[in-house]
């Protein structure tokens, strides 16, 4: 352990080593365990360097930097007081004509009325004001929907598989290996951008959605609540 911890510091230069033995993690959700990734791995290693004097050391960008030379712009962050408002009329100002703002966080981490006048492309997901949102914003975005989030069919059926495999365990019930005998399972495959494209409505039609949502804002919580869950085919 010593002499592995001993490497990664001196010869790879980090400075967070971790060395644990495989089945400390036995309690992890199936996938996600050494042994299932590994058979037959015996330790798990983690290692990292701090970054003393900020995330700068690793050749991150700030906001403002990046929106500067972006084509596209998005954010994945939760809402507080240090995200309100973080995608504002001074950052839109900065960013590149014809660039393009998405936003699948939290409405309010983006200026709506800002965006609104920025003369930027966007496409929204979360909103100010829901369910009652600016209907003017909603109608010059390229793609409005619903705070649908990223759900899909077979999210939904693993979320519930891992759940029922807990409980069995605990109660000692013969369901290890269930999974709802009507969703296909997922069976990831890699796909070129033109053939994502293509089939992509099939799966999920974006645009029908954000059409149903501009032609009936007050439903927002009806449209939330009903739709079709996007499949895993990729």
């Amino acid at each position: 352990t010593e002499k592995l911890k001993n490497y990664f510091r001196n010869d790879c230069d980090m400075d967070l080593v971790g060395v644990a033995p495989a089945q400390a993690l036995d309690g992890e959700p199936e996938g996600h365990r050494p042994g299932d990734l590994l058979p037959g791995a015996k330790s798990v290693i983690v290692f990292g360097r701090a970054l003393a004097d900020g995330v700068t050391q690793a050749g991150f960008r700030t906001l403002e930097e990046t929106a500067a030379e972006a084509d596209i712009l998005t954010f994945h962050t939760p809402l507080d007081d240090t995200t309100r408002h973080m995608a504002s009329a001074a950052l839109f100002a900065r960013m590149k004509p014809g660039a393009t703002i998405l936003n699948s966080s939290r409405g309010e981490v983006a200026d709506g009325e800002a965006l609104h006048r920025s003369g930027l492309r966007y496409a929204l997901d979360v909103w100010e004001h829901e369910p009652r949102p600016d209907t003017a914003l909603l109608a010059g975005a390229l793609l409005a929907t619903p705070h649908v989030a990223g759900y899909s069919l077979q999210g939904k059926a693993n979320a519930t598989a891992l759940t029922v495999r807990a409980l069995a365990a605990h109660f000692g019930w013969p369901l290890a290996d269930w999974y709802p005998a009507d969703t296909p399972r997922s069976c990831p495959r890699p796909i070129a951008w033109q053939e994502m494209c293509a089939t992509m409505p099939r799966y999920f039609d974006i645009a029908a959605q954000s059409d149903r949502l501009k032609a009936q804002p007050a439903d927002f919580e009806a449209l939330r609540d009903n739709y079709r869950y996007r499949e895993e085919y990729f």
